[in-house]
């Protein structure tokens, strides 16, 4: 089930992509109760095992510095298939706020009802809220 929450963020972008970054090696950092294993390591990439409310999955986690972005794509090894997309929307002029868009699309391949994440989506996108205002 497709999910996505944007918020604004009274912080730089720089800020708000530390904590990007950091989730990729510690998704429970800014996913509520995640919790994550590393498989693989490439250049700017991780293979990772994610349980996430009870589901597990593997995923390639990308980080696009220059978009300010971070992809993770389900691999091939489950009955779920989807990815997860963290991006930040510059201001659109100094001293505004940064937007930041978290969104998540989980499906079973065999057309199951899908893993509701919708929760989690919105912990995330408020957890990247604080942890970049500093709060």
């Amino acid at each position: 089930m497709a999910a996505s929450e944007t918020v604004e963020i009274k912080a730089s972008v720089e800020a708000v992509w530390r904590v990007l970054q950091a989730s990729i090696e510690d998704p429970g950092s800014l996913w509520p109760g995640a919790t994550a294993r590393p498989l693989e390591r490439r250049a700017g990439s991780l293979l990772r095992q994610i349980t996430l409310d009870g589901v597990t999955a593997t995923e390639r986690v990308t980080g696009f510095p220059a978009r300010h972005e971070v992809d993770a794509v389900l691999e091939d090894d489950g009955e779920l298939a989807g990815q997860s997309r963290l991006a930040i929307e510059p201001p659109l002029r100094p001293g505004l706020a940064c937007r930041l868009t978290v969104s998540l699309d989980w499906r079973r391949k065999d057309g199951g009802p899908a893993p509701d994440l919708g929760e989690a989506v919105r912990g995330a996108a408020q957890r990247a809220r604080q942890a970049a205002e500093g709060g």
